[in-house]
């Protein structure tokens, strides 16, 4: 299905999205030690942080809802906050994974396959002047709802494209420091499974001697009902006390994050609701006040 996909052309609009988006990146972030690679999986390290239970159902259930959002959205917003104050720029670039099992093509059923799917492609996610947290949300999702087909056409492009001679900048506009992946509820991937449970997060393992990609990995799972939020450095690159006050400036702007929700009534209307309208989200505001609707 892959490798049809490719040569039917069937992800080609991508191209030039695509290929705008790796001109555009420069994705690297502070460093406390200047060394010239991410160092080797035996070297690297981690911490891990939580939001409570009560914290977590808000953030799923509330947030998400009332923001007009979905759980990665408000993710990825409070992280480029996060990473924006350290780097001191509003634009923020990084690798964005996902598990590959998207519902963008009609006709291909996946319910009988197992197995790791994965999507890995670069954004670049810049925050609004304003300091609104629902403007941030907004901003952050209408740029990733932008990207074709979830980022799939990137991995098509650079790897089997017959067309592939000029994607090869694909590979080498790739300079992000940081990969960010959201891997979902596992608790509810198992509530339906007769007396199973998870005892722990799944893990990917890897060699030890295998090169890392990235500084800094962020990857998010519901777990038990709590949102973990682990952080995987290298200590070549960073000492631990940078990485626990970026973890813990993560939550900050999450439970800032929770805050404005309760004062947000209704629904929040985003530009990224309304497609096909062509509309920034200052002119959605501004129409809605002409109509009296709440924004």
């Amino acid at each position: 299905m892959v490798g049809s996909t490719g040569k039917l052309g069937r992800v080609g609009p991508d191209r030039n999205a695509l290929l705008g988006k790796g001109r555009s990146l420069d994705g690297h972030l502070p460093r406390d030690y200047d060394c010239t690679d991410f160092g080797s999986r035996g070297d690297e390290d981690r911490i891990t942080v939580e939001l409570s239970a009560e914290e977590t159902s808000k953030l799923i259930h509330e947030a998400a809802g009332k923001l007009g959002a979905q759980v990665p959205d408000l993710l990825a917003t409070a992280l480029v906050q996060t990473l924006s104050s350290w780097a001191g720029r509003k634009k923020i670039c990084m690798d964005f994974e996902s598990h590959g099992r998207e519902e963008i093509f009609d006709g291909v059923d996946l319910s009988r396959t197992v197995g790791w799917f994965t999507t890995l492609y670069p954004v670049a996610l810049e925050l609004p002047d304003s300091e609104d947290t629902r403007a941030a949300i907004a901003s952050i999702r209408a740029q990733l709802s932008s990207v074709p087909n979830r980022g799939l056409g990137y991995g098509v492009l650079q790897y089997l494209d017959e067309r592939s001679a000029p994607c090869h900048r694909l590979a080498e506009a790739r300079s992000s420091d940081v990969l960010f992946h959201y891997l979902g509820r596992w608790d509810e991937a198992v509530s339906g499974s007769q007396g199973l449970r998870l005892a722990e997060p799944i893990r990917v393992y890897r060699a030890p001697k295998q090169a890392r990609d990235h500084a800094l990995e962020i990857v998010a799972v519901v777990f038990d009902r709590q949102l973990h939020i682990e952080w995987t450095y290298s200590p070549t690159l960073h000492v631990k006390a940078t990485i626990e006050q970026l973890a813990d400036k993560f939550l900050t702007h999450l439970r800032r994050l929770l805050q404005d929700c309760r004062k947000q009534e209704g629904q929040y209307r985003s530009a990224a609701d309304f497609p096909l309208a062509d509309l920034s989200q200052e002119g959605l505001e501004d129409l809605l006040a002409d109509l009296g609707e709440p924004g």
